[in-house]
This record gives structure tokens, C-alpha cells and sequence, in this order.
């Protein structure tokens, strides 16, 4: 298949989706439903670059469900329980909501300093989340280099509020990536790490359009977590009626229940565990370059 053609068939289909919900924030001032925020929360903002932003969200998030368990303790713990989740689903509508509303003033921003001029300025890639704070700050520094030498090289610079300018602040560079990828799969190397197929799971194999991959994969994790649910919630009623304070023969017999529970279950996540490695170490690549060479021909 051409590159080009290849190229122009994995573009991250976000790209268009913002661009129409910014033009109809402009045009009209209506919000549009962000189901990426809405699921992501947190992930969503330091995903996009929004690091503050995300750890506002958290503290607000964490705030509100204490608060409502509070208020709502004295009606027992599975009310309570119940009260907190819907503080968590409170927050994740506002976010579902509002979100673009708040990446666009941010896009805004970077395009007015002159980050759509950096080539490598895109959003940050899921790895970097295991490092937390530490990744946040060394993401921030780069960025800021970035932006410094773009900076000393044009002195003066586009920074309209189009279309093109809010293509480039709003670009994940998958393409590139997936390029790279591709060619190491075709010169035969067997490793192929994608981060994101393996955080994201069946909703990655859903987002690149490959349904029937995304279908058998969210199906094989459910099969393997069957088992585990039915004796958890066999366990579930013990759990919510213990009391405040556990005394040491419950928490010995609590300790043993929930042991027996993870041993009984344990071939059941050692494959669930085999089967998310598979897709991060070679499978999704391999299963996108397959998609999109043998389909779209």
C-alpha cells in the first residue's frame, strides 16, 4: 500500500471531532459531549497536557466524594458507598460536559505562545503516567525547551485562531508513530510495544475503528473475569456487614476468605494478565497494520 495513503488512513480521528466541536463552540457558544473526558478524568486532562487541570479535577473529585460520604455515613456503608460513586459520576458529567469547553481555551493559549509551530509537541503518551509527577514536570521543561528554540528561530509568527493552527496545536503525531511501528514489523522484529492498546484495552481497538478485533477482545476479558465476579459477589454481603472495628478472628477469617477468593481465581487473571501483554508487546500493532493493509486496499 502507498505511505501516503497508509498515513492518511490512521490519522487520529480526534482531529476532526475537536475541530468541529471548537467551530460550534464559536459559532453557536453550545457545549459538546466529550465521551474521552467523560471516561477519562484526570488521564483526559494530563493526556492533552493539562497537568494543573488534572490535578484540580483529582483533589475536587476526592473532596466531594469524602464529603458525601460524610454527610450520608449515618445511613450505613452501602449507602455511603453508593453516595461516593455518585459524587465520582457527578464530576465525570461535568467533565463529559465542559471538556472541550476548557481544552479549547487551552489550545487557544498555546497557539497565541506558538507551540502548533513545535514539531514535537503532541499529547502526552500513557507510559509517561506511571511516572505521575515526576513525567508532569519533565513533560513541562521539555515542552518549555521546545517552545524556547521554535521561539528563537521566528520572532514574529501565525498565531491565528484557524483551522491549520488548531490541526497542529491539537496533533497527537500517531501517524509517526505508527509508521515506525509498521516499518519494524515489515523488517521483521517481533517486539512492538503500543501503550495505548494496552491501557486502553477494547476501547483502543474500538477508537481505530477495528470493531470486530475491539468485540472479541472486551468478550475474551469478560469470560476471564466471570468466575472471579461470581465469587466476589458471593463474598459482597459479608464485606458490607462487617462491623467498624474488626476483631482479630474476623480479620483472620476476612484475611483467609479473600486469599482463598485470589487462589481460586488465579489462572483466570494469569490470563487476562498473558492476553494484555500479548496485545502490548506486538499484538495491537500487528493487528492494526493487518487492519488497514488487507481492508483498505
Amino acid at each position: 500500500m502507498d505511505k501516503n495513503k497508509l498515513r492518511d488512513l490512521m490519522r487520529d480521528p480526534s482531529e476532526d471531532y475537536y475541530l468541529a466541536a471548537f467551530k460550534k463552540l464559536e459559532d453557536t457558544g453550545k457545549n459538546t459531549w466529550n465521551w474521552a473526558a467523560f471516561g477519562g478524568g484526570a488521564g483526559w486532562f494530563c493526556y492533552r497536557k493539562m497537568f494543573w487541570r488534572g490535578v484540580l479535577f483529582d483533589i475536587v473529585c476526592r473532596i466531594m466524594m469524602f464529603a458525601f460520604a460524610v454527610a450520608f455515613g449515618c445511613a450505613g456503608e452501602l449507602v455511603s458507598a453508593m453516595t461516593m460513586l455518585a459524587a465520582f459520576a457527578i464530576c465525570c458529567v461535568f467533565l463529559g460536559v465542559f471538556g472541550n469547553r476548557i481544552y479549547y481555551g487551552r489550545v487557544k493559549k498555546n497557539i497565541k505562545k506558538g507551540y502548533h509551530l513545535c514539531e514535537k509537541y503532541r499529547s502526552t503518551s500513557p507510559v509517561m503516567f506511571f511516572l505521575g509527577g515526576f513525567a508532569a514536570l519533565f513533560i513541562w521543561i521539555r515542552d518549555k525547551c521546545l517552545l524556547r528554540d521554535v521561539r528563537k528561530n521566528n520572532t514574529s509568527f501565525d498565531n491565528a485562531i484557524d483551522e491549520k493552527n488548531i490541526k497542529a496545536a491539537i496533533a497527537t503525531k500517531s501517524e509517526d508513530y505508527y509508521m515506525d511501528k509498521f516499518r519494524k514489523i515489515e523488517s521483521g522484529k517481533i517486539i512492538s510495544l503500543n501503550w495505548a492498546s494496552y491501557f486502553g484495552g477494547a476501547g483502543w481497538f474500538f477508537y481505530r475503528k477495528m470493531y470486530l478485533y475491539g468485540s472479541l477482545f472486551l468478550i475474551a476479558n469478560v469470560l476471564l473475569q466471570v468466575p472471579f465476579l461470581c465469587d466476589f459477589f458471593v463474598l459482597l454481603p459479608r464485606l458490607l456487614q462487617l462491623p467498624p472495628v474488626l476483631l482479630p478472628n474476623d480479620s483472620l477469617l476476612l484475611f483467609n476468605d479473600i486469599c482463598f477468593l485470589l487462589k481460586q481465581n488465579a489462572p483466570y487473571f494469569i490470563a487476562s494478565m498473558l492476553l494484555g501483554l500479548a496485545i502490548l508487546l506486538g499484538g495491537a500493532n500487528r493487528l492494526y497494520y493487518h487492519h488497514l493493509t488487507k481492508n483498505k486496499e
